[in-house]
C-alpha cells in the first residue's frame, strides 16, 4: 500500500466530507462520493488493477487500508451496519447502475454516505493528525452586529448552521449566536414576531437576546487540550473558533462537535 501522508489524509477526508454533505442536500450528488472514492483508490493501490483505478479495481487496496487504520470496522454491529465488503459492493453496483441504467439515488445515497464515513474514520486515525487545524472547517460565514436578523436567519437556514460567530469591536471579543437564540427572540410570546426579524443583531442584543462566549484558540493547539478546556469551561455545546495567532479578529476556522465525531 502506498504511504498516505497526513496532508493527503486530511485532503481526502475533506473531499469525502464535502461529497457527503452535497449528497445530504441532494441524493443525486452521491456520485460525487464515487468520484472521490476512485481518486482515493488511485492513491492506495500498489499497482494498477486490470480494471484500472475504478471502484471495482481499487476494492482490495481500500479494504486493506480501512482494516489497517480503522480496526473497529471489522466488528461493526451487524444489526445496524453492513459489513465492509457488502457495503462496498452495494456502492460499486449502485455506481454502475446509476451511470449506465438510470437512477436509484434515493435508496443508494445513504449507502454511499455510510461507506464515506467508514473511510473518513480510517483517514483520521493517522498518528500525525492531532491538531485543531486538521479538523476545523475553513471559510467561516460570520455575522455582523449591523446585519438584520432576517439576513443572519437566512444564512443559517440555507446552510443548516446552528451557530454563527460575530466579532464585537467594542469588547474586542468573538461571540456566537445560535438558531435557538434567534427562535426565542422571534417568538418571545409564542407567536412569530415579524416586527423583530428586521432588528439588527446589535439591536436584538440590546433587547436582551441571548448570545454565547465560545472558546477561541490557535490552529496548532492539540485536540486533546481543546477537549480538556471545553470540559473545564462546560462549553461542549458551543463551537470552537480558531483565530490567527497574530490577529485575534482574523478568524481562520470553526470546530464543531460533528467535526470530532
Amino acid at each position: 500500500m502506498k504511504n498516505i501522508t497526513p496532508e493527503k489524509a486530511i485532503y481526502f477526508r475533506n473531499e469525502f466530507r464535502k461529497a457527503r454533505r452535497a449528497t445530504e442536500r441532494d441524493p443525486q450528488d452521491c456520485m460525487s462520493i464515487a468520484h472521490v472514492l476512485e481518486s482515493f483508490g488511485s492513491q492506495v493501490c500498489k499497482k494498477k488493477h486490470k480494471y484500472g483505478h475504478t471502484i471495482g479495481g481499487c476494492y482490495d487496496a481500500i479494504k486493506e487500508f480501512v482494516r489497517e487504520y480503522n480496526p473497529a470496522s471489522k466488528t461493526l454491529c451487524p444489526d445496524y451496519h453492513l459489513k465492509f465488503g457488502r457495503l462496498y459492493k452495494v456502492v460499486r453496483d449502485g455506481r454502475n447502475d446509476m451511470a449506465h441504467r438510470g437512477s436509484r439515488a434515493k435508496y443508494l445515497a445513504p449507502r454511499f454516505a455510510e461507506l464515506s464515513i467508514v473511510i473518513e474514520d480510517a483517514l483520521m486515525n493517522h498518528d500525525e493528525i492531532e491538531r485543531v487545524q486538521d479538523y476545523m472547517v475553513r471559510d467561516v460565514t460570520t455575522a455582523q452586529l449591523s446585519q438584520p436578523l432576517s439576513a443572519i436567519r437566512q444564512d443559517m437556514l440555507i446552510n443548516s448552521f446552528s451557530y454563527m460567530p460575530y466579532f464585537n469591536e467594542a469588547k474586542r471579543k468573538w461571540f456566537v449566536v445560535s438558531d435557538e437564540d434567534i427562535a426565542r427572540y422571534l417568538r418571545s410570546n409564542g407567536k412569530y414576531r415579524q416586527d423583530r426579524v428586521y432588528d439588527t443583531l446589535g439591536c436584538a442584543i440590546k433587547k436582551r437576546m441571548k448570545t454565547h462566549t465560545p472558546l477561541v484558540c490557535e490552529p496548532d493547539m492539540l485536540i486533546e487540550n481543546v477537549v480538556r478546556k471545553l470540559k473545564r469551561l462546560k462549553k461542549y455545546h458551543l463551537p470552537v473558533l480558531i483565530s490567527h495567532p497574530k490577529d485575534r479578529q482574523h478568524l481562520l476556522g470553526i470546530l464543531t462537535a460533528s467535526d470530532l465525531m
